[in-house]
């Protein structure tokens, strides 16, 4: 999960910088058409101002010209002039945007109608009239004026040119830093690219290619689905197994592979439903059945997630085989606790009910002739000795379930469910259809231990007060479930017989599950029946 979030990660991150890169260019794309007209207007304002200037110079030169030469040509185009400058003056002051240069224009505009006013109320009429003094006026009042406005006009001028530089070279810069940083985020990609491959993608890659390996080499049969249903890995071991061809299942829908192999179902089906769910399902016995041969499974059934997400699920099967050493050793154990049993009746049996009935003689003869206190004794002795007896009887089947070899697994079952009832005060109830059992005797002894572990279970570690034991039979296997009404202890420890319970299973091919809930404990065993079925006793529904 971990490769997962480290891949999303890095996915993400570079698929973010490939986006941002050309998003970049589409921005300059778009954008320097705008910043070429902002630049072309800034040129045009630029322009003006220097024809403005050139004007104002040309309107000062015309006015000195007339003043000196007296030529009526002079005077005509400083009107012109002066009409000109005004009208370009205002237009520059309306189309102003900042007050900065509002205000130089204003003082322009100033400046130039009061030259104007002077030369022509103050200058012209003079020199018109023929009056000397022209020289003088025109000296006092229009020179400073018009070396005043040269000056407002041409710091107007470099201020306007100083802007226009300063947004040219904002521009330019801002157009080389668009460049360099996408040259920026394409080494940026080229190196997480790299960084990603070696240190993500490939080792993601090189499991993945082990991984597969693994599934072919693996003698457990493997088939994996997707989310929609469809079949999209068989390996080497599910081809064996199952007896199908991965090329002609791989691809299609689970549903139409089961309708092609309809003995498969029972096989196929959870794994279908848990496609679409959030939860694994282990340890499931499954009956098998191919060429008239009956097959045992033990299947588990995985949920399959990517990136957090249900991706599909895979079904793990292997056949449940009989451990042939263990076997042997079970048999070995069992005969030795039989002949120990059986020794145990032939030689301290018989012993004790020669005491026993010894002392029922002598009580019965010397009823009269022995003291009362001694014929006490003999009757409390004669209790004891009977007591020995059955808890002796208790022993023996406890060593070896004898009765099983008299009555079958059900009557011996019930032998000794009574004896526990009345040694711990706790009801047992067996439920069962047909007391006809399908299990050779070696079987049974084993499911009669394994129940008799599962009450003395309930007697050590649950404060139940009734246990229910149920047999049924169905698609060939026996389940066999022992439930208590007994509060949760919580997890069942290591070491409360559940392992031993287990290994006695596993020796006649079936499987163990322990559950626990509000309403109490259930171990539930499942074994394969065989064709070595005995009648257990009459018939009857139900018993104890």
């Amino acid at each position: 999960m971990n490769d997962i979030k480290k891949y999303r990660s890095w996915f993400l991150a570079f698929i973010s910088i490939i986006l941002v890169i050309p998003a970049l260019h589409l921005y300059g794309t778009f954008s320097t058409p705008v910043k070429i007209k902002n630049l072309d207007s800034d040129y045009r304002l630029l322009s003006e101002y220097y024809e403005l200037n050139h004007d104002l110079t040309q309107l000062t030169s015309s006015a000195r010209a007339y003043v000196l030469h007296m030529d009526g040509q002079y005077i005509s185009e400083f009107d012109e002039l002066g009409i000109a400058v005004v009208t370009r003056e205002m237009d520059l002051f309306n189309r102003a945007a900042s007050e900065t240069d509002r205000d130089a224009l204003k003082k322009i505009i100033d400046l130039t109608e009061a030259y104007i006013t002077s030369y022509r109320n103050e200058v012209v009429p003079l020199l018109e009239n023929g009056d000397q003094d022209y020289m003088e006026v025109y000296r006092e009042k229009c020179e400073p004026l018009a070396y005043e406005l040269s000056v407002v006009s041409r710091q107007a001028l470099a201020g306007m040119r100083e802007d226009f530089t300063r947004h040219t070279v904002s521009e330019t810069a801002m157009e080389s830093s668009l460049w360099v940083f996408s040259a920026f985020l394409m080494v940026a990609a080229l190196v997480l690219l790299v960084y990603g491959w070696m240190q993500i993608v490939s080792p993601m890659l090189f499991r993945h290619h082990h991984l597969v390996n693994l599934a072919e080499l693996t003698g457990d049969a493997l088939v994996v689905i997707d989310k929609r249903g469809q079949v999209s890995a068989v390996n080497r071991a599910g081809e064996k197994l199952l007896h199908v061809r991965a090329k002609d299942i791989e691809g299609e829908p689970l549903n139409e592979v089961m309708v092609r192999y309809p003995l498969l179902q029972g096989l196929f089906q959870p794994l279908l439903d848990l496609a679409s769910k959030d939860a694994e399902a282990v340890n499931n016995q499954v009956i098998f059945e191919l060429g008239g041969q009956r097959m045992l499974l033990s299947a588990d059934y995985h949920p399959l997630y990517f990136a957090g997400q249900l991706s599909g699920a895979m079904l793990v099967t292997r056949p449940v085989e009989i451990h042939k050493d263990k076997r042997f050793l079970f048999d070995a154990i069992e005969a030795e606790r039989k002949k120990i049993s059986i020794e145990i009746h032939d030689w301290v049996g018989r012993n004790m009910s020669t005491i026993i009935h010894s002392l029922d003689y002598t009580l019965k003869t010397g009823a009269g002739r022995v003291p009362v206190d001694l014929n006490e004794d003999l009757v409390k002795l004669r209790f004891q000795c009977q007591s020995a007896a059955m808890d002796m009887r208790g022993i023996m089947n406890d060593i070896h379930p004898y009765l099983i070899d008299k009555v079958g697994l059900l009557s011996a079952l019930e032998s000794y469910v009574t004896r526990f009832e009345q040694i711990h005060g706790r009801k047992v109830y067996i439920f069962y259809r047909d007391r006809v059992l399908n299990l050779g005797k070696a079987e049974e002894i084993i499911v009669y231990r394994i129940i008799q572990e599962a009450l003395t279970n309930v007697v050590k570690h649950s404060n139940a007060n009734e246990v229910d034991i149920y047999f049924k039979e169905t698609d060939g296997s026996l389940q066999v479930e022992v439930m208590d009404n007994g509060e949760s202890q919580g997890q069942l420890a290591a070491g409360n017989g559940l392992w031993g319970m287990k290994e006695r299973a596993n020796l006649i091919g079936g499987d163990l599950v322990c559950n626990g809930g509000e309403t109490g404990f259930a171990v539930t065993l499942t074994v394969p029946v065989t064709a070595e079925g005995k009648t257990n006793g009459p018939d009857k529904d139900n018993a104890c």
